[in-house]
């Protein structure tokens, strides 16, 4: 994961129907420029806790050629947009950046979990780093408990790291490798997987 900056190097998107073609660090005079500034960029505010100054993060590490820079319906302010491109051949996804980087935290911890899968949801607890996404986006606090002490975020939710979430996290990744497998396994030998025809389907208890 990229970190987020705590400043935007100003750069230039090359925009033409809302969509990014090109960023550059000059500005060429063509009318399909816009400026990715501290103005323009999306952005979330962080502080260690409620008490002090929070800090402005953003996402301009993430905008990319085949993002989007264009008003929302009933809007005449453009704003830039992650765009997720599908593997599959249906339509791509258009999100915030915010919601973009929660996925990515979330895909984080899961892979964090799997490649440590001899630890317990007491051992990553007791150290919310090894969970290897910034400790500001993890709580541990129920949502309706009290943050007042605990870092605080606006402008992005925060994963709540309890140990369902854990053991759910676990499984789904547990899933997606053991189908992925399957399927692979079956098309070496010239056969399609059709049954389940999804990871999530498959059931798994512990031992």
């Amino acid at each position: 994961m990229k970190a987020l900056n705590k400043t935007v190097t100003k750069k230039y998107a090359y925009v033409k129907d809302g969509i990014i073609f090109n960023i550059k660090s000059t500005d060429n005079g063509d009318a399909c420029v816009e400026p990715i500034t501290e103005d323009t960029v999306p952005f979330i505010t962080t502080a260690k806790t409620s008490s002090d100054t929070p800090v402005k993060l953003y996402f301009d590490g993430y905008i990319e050629d085949g993002d989007t820079y264009k008003a929302e319906p009933g809007s005449s302010t453009k704003i830039f947009k992650k765009t997720i491109h599908s593997t599959s051949g249906g339509t791509d996804e258009s999100m915030t950046y915010q919601a973009y980087y929660r996925e990515l935290c979330e895909k984080a911890i899961s892979d964090s979990i799997i490649a440590n899968y001899t630890w317990t949801y007491n051992d990553f607890a007791n150290n919310l780093s090894r969970l290897g996404v910034p400790t500001w986006m993890i709580t541990l606090i129920a949502p309706d408990g009290d943050h007042s002490r605990e870092a605080t975020v606006e402008g992005i939710d925060k994963i709540y790291f309890s140990e369902s979430y854990y053991n759910e996290s676990k499984e789904k990744r547990i899933k997606e490798m053991a189908y992925s497998s399957a399927c692979d396994v079956v098309d070496r030998y010239g056969y399609e997987l059709k049954t389940p025809t999804k990871a999530e389907d498959l059931v798994i208890t512990k031992k």
